[in-house]
Parts: C-alpha cells; structure tokens; sequence
C-alpha cells in the first residue's frame, strides 16, 4: 500500500493506481469525465485537477491531471485548494456551454453523470449567452437512440467501442471545437456491444431507444438483482420493472463475471417476457383455456399417471428440473438436449468435478497470455466471453508496458508502446471469426481436423499424451508452433465449445490443459456450454434422449416437458412419431413453442424475470436470480407448481427445496451457500429494491382507484419489494441499485467496490461448484472420425441476434435478425454449379432448409456453413454430412 495525504488526511491506497483512481477508492471524490475504470485514462477532459505538493517544504505546488498521475509514497494533495477548485468549474462551464438545456426532458435526467460533476464543482449558473453548436443526429439502428448535441467530447465512447470492443464502424470525426462521434453513414452499428454506449457515455448522447419507448425515471422503478439466461456465461444484471413491466435492462457488476460490461443480446433481448409470444394460460388441447383450479388438477392427473418420463431443460433453473427429476425419478428424468451436446457436458461435469483442472472465469480469460480455440467463433455463442478473448489479445502489449516502466492505466502510452507486439490468440475454426484481427495464428480447418491438431499439440507439449494418428493435410510445423507459443505462456488458455459437435474436441483440450500443468503452466480451460443452465443440468443429471424415445415406441408413457421446444433440437418428424405414440404429452413453458402446440396439457409458468432461482454458468458458478417482475395474475415457477400438483411437502420453500437438493445430488452440496435466504435482514430489516426516491406509488393507479395499493410481496426474496428497507452496500449482498450521495450516475458503482485479493469486488459473485473429485488426474481417450471426403458437412453458426431462442422473441432483436443463409467457398460452390445469390435446398437429417447461398472463401473446402439457430428453422445440433439440392421450377410455375 501507499500512504497518501488528502487535504490534511492520511490515507492507504493501492500503488498500482493512478491518483483519480486511489482518492476515489478512499471516497475523496474528484470531478472526472474521461476516466473510465476499465478503459484507463487519457487525460483528455481536464476535470480531474488536483494540486500536488512535491514535499513538506513545498507550499506552492503544481497542478495536474489526477488521472494521469502516478502515486509516490507521502504524496501530499489539494483537491480543495481554491485555484484547482475554480479550474474544475471552468472545464464544467466550457462543456456546458454548448450542451442543451434539456434535462427535464432528457432520458438520462436524474442518472447523468455531467449532472452529477456540475454539482460536484459548485457550477450553477450559465454565463455563455451565444448561438450553440448543433448537430444532426444519426439513425444507429434499433437499440441506440442519438442525440449529439449532448456531446462534451469526452472521447469515451469511441474509446470503448474501437479500442475495447474491437468495432470499425463507429468513430470521430471533425477536429478542434466542432468534432462528431458517430458512423461514417446512418446504419445499425454492427458491434454486439454496442448497448455498453449508453452506459459508458455520460450524459445522454447514447440512449437507451427500446428503454425511451417505455420510460421512466431511474428513481422510479424496482431494481431487481438477476442473471442473464441469453448464453451460458451468466452475465450479472439489474433488471428493472415498473407497474408490472419489464422497463430496461443494465449491468450488474461482478468482477469474475461481466465486470462493467454487457453485450446487446443480454441488454435488449429480455423484452421476450412481455412479447406476444409470451404464455399467460393453461389449455386442453383442442378446448379453450382452463381456469387456474382445473389446470392445476388436470397436472396432478398426469403426474399420478404410471410410466411417467421427465424431459428437462437447460434454460430451466436447477430447482425447476430436480423438481420434476424427483417426481418421476432418476432413472425417468431425461435431459431434454441433442445426444451431441449430452455428450459434451457430461464431460464438462466431469471436468468440473475435478480437483485438478481449473474451469476459467472470465476475468481469468483476461488474465491469460497465451490463448488457442478449438473450432468455436465466441463472438457468436458467448460474446462476453468473446471481449474477454480480445483484453486476452492484449497481454502481450501489457507485458511490454511493464518491461518499459509504463502503468496500464495510461492507456494511449501502453497502445502506442506495444503497437507491433504480436497477439496472444491462436484460432482453429472451419469459418472466420470476430476475433481474428488479434490473433497472430488463424487456422481455417474442419471439425475433425481441428480436434487432431489439438490432438497433436497435446502430445507434443508433453509426450504421454495420447498421440493422433496423421491426418492428411495436417503440417507439423504448426502443431509445434503452437505448442510452442502455449509453452511460453505462464498463463495459457485453451478454448472449445458445442460447436465442434464432438465431445473428443473438449477431451483433446483438456489434455492440452493437462500437458501444460505437467510442464508447470497455469493453464485453464474455457468450456462454451450451449445455454444459461446447461452446466448445471449436467451436474443434476439425467439421461440421453436418444434412450427416452424407446420407452416412447411402447406407447404408454405419458410425458412432462419443462420449458424445452424439443423441436429446436431433434428432426420433427421423430418428435411428431414420439408425441403420437405417447400416453400423455404436458408442457409446462412460459413461451409458446411448436412444443406446446403438439401438447395435451399446457401451463404457464414463471420465467426467470419472474420467479426466483439458480442457474449454474459454463465454468460452475452457481448464482442466484431473483423476481423482478410482479404481474397482477402471476403465473408460478415450475418448481411450486410441480410441488402442488404431486402434494411434496418437503419443500414448503425455495431454501427448502435448495437444501433436499444438495443432501441428494452429487457435486451440489455447496449450492446451499448461493444467494440470500428469503429471512436474510440487515440490522433487522430487509434490503430496499427501489430507490428512498421512488414516487407516484398511489398516483400512477389514479386511474382506477385513489386509495394506495400494497406492494407486492416475494416470500422467497430477502428483498423488499417497496422504497422501505435498507439502502446502501453491504459484503455478499446483490445491490438491486447503484446510488451514493453525489453520485446519481451509473459511475455510482464505483461507490460499492472493495479491493480484495487485487481486483474489485462488490455484492454476491456466485459459488464455484465442484473441485471434489480427487481421483481425476491423467490424460482423456480421444478419438478422430475423419469427415467423408468430397462429401459436404454442414456446420452450424448460431448468430448472436437471433440464434438463443428467447432473445429472438424480443422485438429490437428480432430487428437485428439477418435473413437464413447458407455459405461455401467458390470451389465447392463451382463443384456443384452454384451461384452467389442462388436459392438452394439444403437436406439432412431429413430436413430440409431452402436458404441463400452466399460465397465465403474462408470456408473450408466441402464445408458448407448454415445460419441456424432462428425461429421456425430446423434443428441442426452440430457438424452432419448433407447435400444441396437445385430447385426445379414446376411446368406450371
């Protein structure tokens, strides 16, 4: 630690922080606008003038940038030095003096962080008396509203989206006083990141446009703690609801998880709850809608039934599926996912389990030095973890700025010191990734041969690994290359994910994990599960559907669906045989799906924005979601309806259930340390999730009735559903919003902060599951099944607008969706005489997509690579052998 002096007052920072940075952490608040935490600091705004004393003797001193200022033991600063104090508020009134006075009709009015330093400075009065600079504003697509004439040129935002993000079609232009953030022409900005903007920016330049069409004040909705069921990554976030709607979503800090970022997916692809597609009440198939009462008897019917089959889902919380695992038993509860994906995560659970192999969070992601994925494009599939990768990309410029005696914190130093240092990813991929400008390696190659080069690399890292037979077209130089790059790593990282389709391809890179440990490496893997909860299903258990379709051809069994569309994942025509044969088919969903129109019962229940739970992540981080919607006829979760209707009375509570679970199953006994149990207080009372603002509790119901409604009430949240409760911060506690005084801003985050162990912390980070299994050293079986030659394989993309089936319901996702296409390389295209631009009949699996062919010469030859993934399309779960057809024109047209 440092010890600084503060305006006369002793303080203990951490020595690798810049001055800004130290004297907030230890609430000496400075004014700042460029300064972003995770982008470091330029030095660019002029706001954060402080006088710096260059010893006991020195009663003159110096003014400078806090932000660009490094720490020297016993420094001695003035924040509150009169001169220094008139500068912060000159630099506030030139910024304002061409801003609008908009801010009673500004979204971010009463959340903007330009307000927040103009009080901060003590400006309150305008002087400038002129003409204002205007701008036009431009059209950025469905999710970002602009208004430039907010600007104070804090240079934050293209910071963010070019440096951080890796995005190119968003800039500056101008110079000098006139100077434009924008595109080059209107258009949707195209980076999956884009959302971050209005969070990054601060004031209202970027907004929220999904959010304006629903707008309320920060101070005016409940801010609920959840998680992000978009992908398996398990982004934190603040859902944020009024009068029974879904308002907006916003990043929930945690610094293993997402830290200050979020992608466009999770930030605009919640509005699915509220969509038409949304399921509101139960029916018989056939007949009209059931009244509560009935449905519920009508499921107690069912699951009294004999030769009851469970089928769970992986976006379905871990209480939801033991639930129905318990009423049909084990040995009756089937997974409800592709044999392939089965495949895979009954391998991630197993290396989970173990006491050997450490799982990466996504901040250890960033932490790497070296980094190899195997067949995966993360940008598509996890695209958190995807920017993660690209700060990954970064280690070796931030290795050159610490031989060269430059913080990481001056970030235009360390960018232009490190301009032609090589990256640290390497990529194995049948198509070309978001990530390929930081990679130094890129490999275009099959499934098949992708999993026998890392193969390959295992056993040339450490010759005990399993060696690989030779594969045509395999050149050793690049096995040893790449070798050799993860040999010179003290941190390397293997990637792979489901999209391989092959569970050897997760087995192979555990290996190459193993080899490096054995060398004496830090290594990690990162396992790209396919959806929120589908670790944690592996860890519950259950069996392959491949083995439940055979009780199915009996005839007897009577069937219960838990929010799975079975027909995303599995030929419809061998679903359509197994619903026929079936004595029963229920499903309980929360969505209509082709699922629930094929069923003989069907009940709403609750999503997770809608109920309370948990959810296990792709590296087994369990965490807790909790109910943030309150609908005046609320369905319930899956888990009490399931209870009810079987009579189970030992789980009279969510707790109650968590509890049974982990005494049962194998590899949860710590799920019980995850989240708030419902009698959690603080100092007696509960936690508030709105803010001690929130107003117009009695006058926003006028309209139908004058006298105050009670609020809602949640039995299984610790947390108050009302403005009365405890406000403020407090260790392990998912804060439902970020307020501190001064600090109305999302920059107010900072406030709930904590150096632990040298990163920042704050509220409830999850619990990592697993590390039991002590018997699981050694090196995994792999086996290579070479793809047919001259035969075509289809892989699939899943598109991160479009490609998770509840985002896709959302409407400013769904105005993101590209059209279906299918795309090959011009020598497989000329092999079977087809055309850019050309409409073609796709066929596997007894399947059928008549889609676009688009040309696409980083492909692989006889790889044809299928946008997969949308609403209505067939499943295609992973790499198959299929063919192209011509379509033939009718005589009569």
């Amino acid at each position: 630690m440092v010890k600084l002096i503060i305006d006369g007052r002793a303080v203990e920072v951490q020595p690798d922080q810049n001055l800004l940075q130290a004297s907030l952490s230890v609430n000496a608040d400075i004014p700042y606008f460029c300064w972003h935490p995770a982008l470091g600091a330029v030095g660019s705004c002029r706001q954060c003038a402080v006088r710096v004393y260059r010893d006991d003797d020195d009663q003159v001193g110096q003014i400078v940038m806090s932000c660009m200022t490094k720490l020297r033991e016993g420094m001695r600063v003035s924040i509150a030095e009169r001169e220094v104090a008139a500068l912060r508020e000159s630099v506030v009134e030139m910024v304002l003096a061409n801003h609008p006075h908009d801010c009673p009709v500004c979204e971010v009015g009463g959340e903007c962080h330009l307000q927040d330093m103009a009080v901060m400075t003590g400006h309150s009065g305008r002087r400038y008396e002129f003409q204002k600079r205007t701008h036009l504003n431009q059209n950025l697509g469905p999710f970002i509203k602009h208004e430039m004439n907010r600007c104070i040129g804090c240079y934050r935002c293209v910071r963010f989206y070019r440096d951080y993000a890796g995005g190119d079609d968003f800039g500056v232009f101008g110079s000098r006083a006139n100077i434009y953030f924008g595109r080059a022409s209107e258009g949707a900005l195209e980076s999956p990141f884009a959302g971050n903007l209005v969070e990054i920016c601060p004031t209202g330049v970027f907004v929220d446009k999904p959010f304006s069409k629903k707008f309320r004040r920060k101070w005016d909705m409940r801010g609920t703690a959840s998680v992000c069921g978009h992908c398996a990554v398990g982004c934190n976030v603040t859902l944020q609801e009024r009068e029974g709607e879904l308002r907006r979503v916003v990043n929930r800090y945690n610094d293993a998880v997402n830290g200050y970022f979020l992608c466009d997916r999770g930030r605009f692809g919640a509005d699915y709850v509220q969509s038409e597609h949304t399921l509101r009440s139960a029916r018989l198939a056939g007949s009209a809608e059931l009244a509560v009462n009935e449905a519920r008897a009508a499921l107690a019917r069912v699951l009294a039934t004999p030769d009851l089959i469970g089928i769970g889902s992986p976006r379905a919380s871990l209480e939801s599926n033991f639930a129905l695992r318990t009423i049909v038993g084990p040995e009756n509860f089937y997974l409800g996912i592709h044999d392939t994906a089965y495949d895979m995560l009954d391998v991630a659970a197993r290396l989970i389990r173990s006491a050997r192999m450490t799982v990466a969070s996504v901040r250890d992601v960033e932490q790497a030095d070296s980094v190899l994925i195997i067949g995966e494009d993360p940008s598509e599939t996890a695209p958190r973890l995807a920017l993660a990768l690209r700060q990954a990309g970064s280690a070796g410029v931030h290795a050159r700025a610490n031989r060269n005696a430059i913080p990481l914190w001056q970030d235009i130093s360390v960018r232009d010191n490190g301009c032609e240092t090589p990256g640290a990813l390497m990529i194995m991929s049948p198509a070309a990734t978001e990530l390929d400008d930081v990679a130094w390696l890129t490999l275009r190659v099959r499934p098949d041969e992708a999993i026998a080069r890392a193969a390959m690399i295992a056993h040339a890292i450490d010759p005990q690994a399993p060696p690989c037979a030779d594969m045509p077209g395999i050149m050793p130089m690049q096995v040893e290359q790449m070798a050799a790059a993860l040999l010179a790593a003290e941190r390397p990282l293997i990637v792979v994910g489901c999209m391989t389709g092959d569970a050897d391809a997760l087995r192979a890179a555990a290996n190459i994990v193993e080899a490096l440990m054995r060398r004496g490496k830090q290594a990690r893997l990162s396992f790209i599960a396919p959806e929120v909860n589908a670790v944690g299903l592996a860890l519950l258990g259950g069996g392959r559907m491949s083995a439940c379709f055979e009780p199915l051809a009996a005839g007897s069994a009577n069937i219960v669906v838990l929010e799975n569309d079975l027909y995303r994942r599995f030929p419809h025509d061998l679903l359509d045989r197994a619903f026929k044969q079936a004595g029963s088919v229920t499903v309980l969903d929360h969505i209509e799906t082709q699922t629930t129109a094929q069923a003989g019962l069907v009940l709403p229940v609750a999503s997770m924005a809608e109920s309370d739970g948990i959810v296990v992540n792709q590296e087994g981080r369990a965490q807790r979601f909790y109910k943030a919607i309150f609908r005046q006829t609320p369905s319930l979760p899956a888990w009490q309806l399931l209870r009810d209707a079987a009579n189970i009375g030992d789980w009279p509570t969510l707790s109650a259930l968590v509890r049974v679970m982990s005494g049962t199953v194998e590899g949860l006994e710590h799920i019980v340390e995850v989240g708030l149990d419902a009698a959690f207080r603080i100092e007696g009372i509960q936690p508030a999730s709105q803010p001690h603002r929130y107003s117009g509790r009695t006058a926003v119901n006028a309209h139908h009735d004058v006298q105050e409604q009670a609020p809602p009430s949640n039995e299984y949240s610790p947390f108050a559903t009302s403005m009365e409760g405890y406000h403020g911060a407090q260790a392990g506690v998912p804060v439902p919003f970020f307020w501190s005084p001064g600090w109305n801003s999302v920059q107010s985050v900072n406030k709930f902060q904590s150096e632990i162990g040298g990163s920042l912390r704050h509220g409830d980070e999850g619990v990592k599951l697993g590390g039991q299994d002590q018997d699981s050293s050694g090196y995994w079986p792999v086996t290579i099944s070479p793809a047919e030659p001259a035969v075509l394989l289809f892989i699939p993309c899943l598109p991160v607008f479009g490609g998770e089936e509840l985002s896709a319901l959302s409407p400013a996702i769904e105005a993101r969706m590209a059209v279906p296409s299918a795309s090959m390389n011009i020598h497989t295209a000329a092999l079977h005489q087809i055309t850019e631009g050309a409409t073609m009949d796709y066929v596997t699996q007894g399947a059928c997509m008549r889609l676009v062919t688009e040309i696409d010469d980083h492909l692989p030859d006889h790889v044809v690579q299928i946008v997969a993934g949308y609403p209505g399309q067939p499943p295609l779960p992973g790499p198959v052998h299929g063919q192209v057809r011509h379509i033939t024109a009718r005589a009569d047209g």
